[in-house]
């Protein structure tokens, strides 16, 4: 029975090591988790209890709709992967987590291949070399050799046999290297033999020498390719079955992540009606356009696609589609579709995308609830929910682990263009990383991002939010419009557009645009209400504006409060403008200290900066100084 002792070191060198150093929540998570399963209280190792214990959520957390825990735990078990892949594969006592619950296991097995490998190459090779180096007596560099290759290598890479890999390929691998161990050793004692005694006529110590570095030279090549197959063959059946195997399939070239790790789903027309045609076709043209997902040609089936959208006529006007987990059965998703009117298809189609495959749509949803999803689809979680709250702590995690995939040689515009717009959320705010930050430097990965996808929207909306940052509305303007019309099916890309157009000073399409997407896309982020409710103002709709600013009640950012206090005080809601006001009156912030400075920082337009302000004196409101 494995001790707790032994489990309390092997998570220390967990801990502690550079797999886990970036993430501050998954070692949060770990250790909390096998701190309260060592102490008996493995019962309570559930999804509220961890969000309140180790995530700060308050008793009000709903872990059925919030997939905080779920994401993180699926986090700790790629890391994991990940750590017992390289740095930990010679650990012997193993921690795991399940899939479907938190509670560790613990698990002792036979050491990586991989560690093995590594020792045969490190220990062997560098052995080899360096004795040779140190010991230029003929006899020592004979034994040194045959201890080397012929006892390491021989015995290492003939006794360990990954599970899954054929035996006969295995032990070929093996002999190879047993082989060439055999043979170096043999004609080191022919050596030894020919060369003889000095001054017994046999070959000067300087041929015996050459001869020696020669047949090092090729037994150090035999063995490099004996240690190639034998890698190949590995690393196949050591890869643990999860979707750390899912990484190492779907690599491209130079290790690059294609886009086998997303979601794939293919389009089923159920029948031969018009209307469940027409539907079909529309499908079909739009999935393409969105790069959280991948669109299996054909119907496809479950062992190639995780998700399909079934279509089936109801009349011949009309047709229903449903979104369907393969593996399951799952309906996730079902909506009625008019196709009597071009216009009404268009804006149906444009719901029906945001709600399912948008990164906070039901499938990236579904990924976050069963944790099924990849180091990618991970991050694009993960990113997604930073934009939903903004948490300084979401931020570094988003950052962290699109970082990670673009250093393993990623090339999806995706994950640059997102790095790109984290870079400027970073520098906005000042977070101090990564070291490097500058809106140059985000400019940079947004060029990488194009580069990648010339027609990727998010690579598109990424150049415009830079080139906003830096001043050039003009140009950012033109990015965003671009990145609306590539893949004008997703309101999220509607809405980014249509925020620009706001901070442009088009209130009129702005305002059009970002109402559609909030009163579309199944579920917004906060930032599209506060830009709708800023041209609604300005459209002088306060009470609509303020309908819409309550949906974000929640927020407590200093500007959504002085939005709301400006909106509740001109459409005459006074005791909410009062609480709003005192609200915002005992925080001292930059914000409170100054407004102005604020709202001209964030290159606000100058008619909307008045206006705000003027709202902010005519509600009561003045500022103070900043608590230092």
């Amino acid at each position: 029975m494995t001790s707790e002792a032994a489990i309390r070191e092997a998570l220390a060198r967990i801990i502690a090591s550079r797999t886990f150093e970036k993430s501050e929540r998954a070692r949060d998570l770990l250790n909390f988790v096998v701190g309260e399963e060592l102490a008996g209280r493995g019962d309570r190792l559930k999804a509220f209890t961890i969000a309140v214990d180790v995530f700060g959520k308050d008793e009000n957390f709903d872990a059925g709709s919030d997939p905080l825990v779920r994401v993180h735990a699926g986090r700790v078990r790629e890391l994991l992967d990940q750590y017992y892949e390289e740095e930990g594969a010679g650990e012997s006592l193993r921690i795991f987590i399940p899939k479907g619950g938190y509670v560790p296991v613990y698990e002792e097995v036979v050491p990586h291949p991989a560690a093995v490998r590594k020792q045969v190459e490190t220990a062997t090779l560098a052995g080899v070399l360096g004795n040779h180096a140190r010991d230029t007596a003929e006899s020592s560099l004979s034994d040194a050799l045959r201890e080397a290759i012929g006892t390491r290598s021989a015995a290492g890479l003939g006794t360990i046999a990954p599970r899954g890999v054929d035996g006969g390929a295995t032990a070929l691998a093996a002999e190879t290297a047993r082989n060439a161990a055999t043979g170096l050793a043999s004609h080191a004692r022919q050596a030894d033999r020919v060369g003889g005694a000095p001054g017994q006529g046999g070959l000067t110590p300087l041929i015996l020498r050459h001869m020696k570095l020669y047949w090092l030279a090729i037994a150090t090549i035999i063995l490099m390719l004996a240690y190639v197959v034998f890698s190949l063959l590995g690393e196949q059946a050591a890869a643990p079955v999860n979707d750390a195997r899912a990484d190492l399939a779907s690599r491209g070239h130079r290790g690059s992540i294609t886009s086998a790790l997303l979601p794939s789903v293919a389009v089923i027309v159920e029948d031969e009606m018009p209307a469940s045609q027409m539907v079909g076709a529309e499908l079909n043209s739009m999935l393409p356009k969105f790069d959280t997902i991948r669109l299996i040609a054909g119907e496809g089936n479950s062992s190639t696609t995780g998700y399909s959208f079934s279509v089936k006529s109801v009349d011949d006007t009309n047709a229903t589609v449903r979104l369907i987990n393969q593996a399951t059965g799952e309906v996730l998703m079902s909506a009625g579709v008019t196709t009597s009117e071009r216009s009404m298809i268009e804006a149906q189609m444009a719901r029906i995308g945001s709600m399912t495959a948008g990164d906070g749509g039901a499938i990236y949803a579904d990924i976050a609830a069963n944790g099924s999803g990849n180091s990618l689809t991970r991050c694009i979680i993960l990113n997604h929910e930073y934009f939903r709250d903004q948490l300084d702590t979401l931020h570094r995690e988003a950052w962290d682990c699109f970082e990670e995939i673009a250093r393993r040689g990623v090339k999806s515009p995706l994950v640059y263009a997102e790095l790109a717009t984290l870079m400027v959320e970073s520098v906005a705010d000042k977070r101090g990383y990564p070291a490097n930050a500058s809106l140059e430097q985000a400019q940079r990965l947004a060029e990488q991002a194009l580069s990648r996808g010339p027609q990727s929207a998010h690579a598109h909306r990424a150049m415009g939010y830079v080139l906003a940052r830096q001043g050039a509305d003009a140009q950012a303007l033109r990015w965003a419009r671009s990145a609306h019309e590539l893949n004008p099916h997703n309101l999220d890309f509607a809405a980014s557009y249509g925020y620009a157009l706001i901070f442009a000073g088009e209130y009129g399409e702005g305002t059009r645009l970002l109402g559609l997407a909030v009163d579309n896309a199944g579920q917004f982020q906060p930032w599209w209400v506060y830009g709708l409710a800023c041209g609604l103002l300005m459209l002088d709709r306060a009470e609509e504006a303020l309908a819409y600013a309550d949906l974000v009640r929640s927020r407590s950012s200093m500007h959504y409060l002085a939005l709301r206090l400006v909106l509740a005080q001109q459409a005459g809601k006074a005791d909410q403008a009062e609480y709003l006001l005192a609200e915002l009156q005992s925080r001292n912030t930059r914000f409170t200290a100054n407004p102005e400075a604020f709202y001209r920082r964030a290159n606000y337009p100058v008619d909307l900066t008045s206006r705000l302000l003027e709202g902010l004196s005519g509600a009561g409101f003045a500022p103070g100084q900043q608590d230092r």
